[in-house]
């Protein structure tokens, strides 16, 4: 059966492994997959009044099926279908933001295609999940690529009634590359209405080694172009669906609208 798939990998696991106590570490890790596939891989409490790109999706189903071991996240929808690869999309979205707000930058890829499922095993393998790791392990910087696989298989994807919103959502970037070249690919866009009290720099620690630098550089290189383009936040609020309203990152109380610590 074809699916879609998203591998995700958190960068710098290995230096925290070195440098955190594994307690420390695995009650960390157990705190943000609770978060993530608990409460964020699911439909928010109904909000009639609010529009959404789900309205047909059962409350306690999940958006997609999510497999972690150790700093690797592998999820997976549940059918062939453009609107579960969007669901997955969607969800993919939100825990970039979650993850980089907790300074767990992480790296990734979507796909589409081929895949052998077997939940009661969790033995997942199949083309789509190589398409998505192959082009993970090419980029340099913090960020997840859309693989041509998915608008080839759904070329209506960023169109309809949401298309504004989805273009915003999956924008084309040059992505920067290991080689030192860039490639054309649509992208998840985390910046998307991410308001942080500090600023979006205070997320991401500048390491001294320099092709660690190169990476978070790269990626605030994306959050500065979708500043830019006008991709960052939305025209009117009333129209946002609910899954992808604004993120706030910070002691709170939110600021007002669209207000945060720099010009990122």
């Amino acid at each position: 059966m074809k699916r879609s798939v998203a591998f995700l990998d958190v960068l710098g696991f290995r230096r925290l492994v070195e440098t955190t106590p594994a307690d420390d570490l695995g009650n960390k890790f157990v705190k943000l997959t609770d978060v993530l596939f608990q409460h964020l891989n699911k439909p928010m409490v109904p909000n009639h009044q609010s529009p959404r790109l789900f309205p047909e999706h059962a409350p306690g189903l999940l958006w997609c099926t999510s497999h972690v071991f150790s700093d690797s996240m592998i999820l997976i929808s549940h059918d062939d279908s453009e609107s579960d690869c969007l669901k997955l999309l969607v969800f993919v979205l939100r825990a970039m933001q979650v993850m980089i707000a907790s300074n767990l930058p992480v790296r990734g890829a979507a796909a589409f295609g081929e895949m052998f499922v077997d939940l009661d095993r969790r033995l997942f393998l199949g083309r789509a999940l190589t398409t998505a790791y192959d082009p993970e392990q090419r980029q340099d910087w913090i960020g997840v690529t859309v693989d041509e696989s998915v608008p080839s298989a759904f070329p209506s994807i960023c169109a309809g009634k949401n298309a504004p919103i989805l273009e915003a959502l999956f924008p084309k970037y040059e992505v920067p590359l290991k080689s030192g070249t860039a490639s054309s690919f649509r992208t998840v866009n985390w910046r998307w209405n991410l308001v942080v009290e500090k600023g979006i720099r205070s997320l991401f620690h500048l390491p001294s080694d320099w092709a660690e630098r190169r990476k978070v550089l790269n990626t605030l290189e994306y959050a500065r172009f979708v500043r830019s383009a006008g991709l960052a936040y939305p025209e009117n609020d009333e129209n946002v669906p609910l899954e992808v309203r604004a993120f706030f990152v910070g002691a709170g109380p939110p600021p007002p609208r669209y207000q945060h610590g720099d010009e990122l």
